[in-house]
């Protein structure tokens, strides 16, 4: 009698045991992938190399992807992506945050217009980002085996002129064949990149006005390095004087900068800075590694700032509405900075601001406001992490869900 009550408990043991598991693997299978933010809102579904069935690659980050791909597809205005040949990467993390990513290309089955980007795991589909699928050039940038006077329009040397860039300055409409006539994607292979500069002692410096639309990214699955230290005015650098104008729609997604100023400013309409490094930048700056200036509509998101600062006059981003530069200069409104990661903020002073937001005094009716910090982690460091005001009066500033930690 005592072994058959011994069978029985053992028995209902590994069921409850059975169960247990099957739950557990059940409510896993089950959990819901999230989409945070894409690099790209907008595209071509064809033209990558001259391709007429491959498009744009584009980047999305958020979690519950997993590692690997195996069935699990990303769906972009009705197409389901799901050949091993869609996809550059999957699950890969960072840089900042430990988020996941997904690369991927869109191609000729995706439908034109405006529509969305849905990826399904293990059967269950996410939330939607939305993106557009339109016309432009896609071109390329090669340090090691690139040259300015080929045509750019492929990754790797071919016949004729066929073969990408040299150098990080043919992405300014001012020096490449597109111009500012059509929306254009650069995308920069691996290497570094120090030597070639623009005018203005920039990689870019962008004399607008510019509005087509224009992405500067990482090659899918590579690491451009730009080593700033000889840039005196950083990465991007815009021309905010007359006869000049303001620059909008631009995106640049996955650069590494290192050393230096400063690296990218905004100065424009619905700009983007996504899942870029910014490491080491030290060098003395009035400024912001990335400075959002008489902006509109910015988003700076999923970035890894790295040891970057100097004194209380430098800021990892740097958020400020100046007195008009040109005629229908416009008021820093609509800010976004989310899904950021702050490492170890360096200021000699030992404040200034890790995010400073503010206003000039002399900016008279114009204002810094509608302001979102939310999800960006903050650890280490030398100064506090958000900084408002600066005896300048602000509004409309939203700080939440972001993690700090002081060492």
């Amino acid at each position: 009698m005592r072994s058959t009550k011994i069978n029985i408990l053992i028995f209902l043991l590994i069921f409850i045991t059975a169960s247990i598991l099957l739950t557990i693997n059940t409510l896993n299978a089950q959990v819901r992938p999230v989409l945070f933010f894409s690099d790209l809102t907008s595209g071509p579904k064809t033209g990558w190399e001259g391709s007429a069935t491959k498009g744009a690659a584009i980047t999305v980050w958020g979690k519950n992807f997993g590692s690997t791909r195996g069935s699990n597809y990303i769906t972009v205005n009705g197409a389901q992506l799901t050949t091993a040949s869609d996809y550059a990467e999957w699950g890969v993390i960072g840089p900042a945050r430990g988020l996941e990513r997904i690369t991927f290309w869109l191609n000729s089955s995706c439908a034109d217009g405006a529509g969305t980007i849905l990826v399904t795991v293990n059967g269950v589909t996410s939330n939607a980002l939305n993106f557009t699928v339109k016309s432009g050039k896609i071109y390329f940038i090669s340090v090691s085996n690139g040259n300015n006077s080929y045509n750019g329009l492929y990754s790797s040397p071919g016949s004729g002129s066929n073969g990408p860039f040299k150098d990080i300055l043919k992405f300014n409409p001012a020096n490449n064949p597109s111009g500012d006539s059509e929306p254009t994607i650069f995308y920069v292979r691996g290497g570094p990149y120090y030597t070639a500069l623009d005018v203005d002692n920039a990689f870019v410096a962008l004399r607008g006005p510019y509005s087509a639309g224009h992405a500067l990214v990482a090659y899918p699955g590579e690491s451009p390095i730009l080593n700033a230290l000889n840039a005196g005015r950083g990465v991007i650098w815009n021309a905010n004087y007359s006869p000049y104008g303001r620059n909008s729609n631009f995106c640049y997604s996955k650069l590494s900068v290192t050393g230096g100023p400063d690296a990218i400013g905004l100065w424009g309409d619905n700009n983007r800075v996504i899942g870029c490094q910014f490491k080491d930048m030290l060098a003395e700056a009035w400024s912001g590694v990335v400075m959002v200036d008489n902006s509109y509509n910015s988003r700076v998101y999923g970035n890894l700032f790295d040891h970057c600062g100097y004194d209380s006059y430098k800021h990892n981003i740097y958020i400020k509405t100046h007195p008009n530069y040109v005629t229908g200069d416009k008021s820093c409104e609509y800010t976004y900075v989310g899904w950021n990661e702050f490492s170890n903020p360096y200021s000699n002073q030992n404040y200034g601001g890790t995010i400073f937001i503010s206003k000039a005094s002399d900016a008279g009716s114009k204002f810094t406001r509608y302001i979102w910090i939310h999800d960006n982690y903050f650890h280490d460091g030398v100064m506090e992490f958000i900084y408002t005001g600066d005896n300048t009066p602000l509004s409309d500033i939203y700080i939440y869900n972001n993690i700090c930690i002081v060492s």
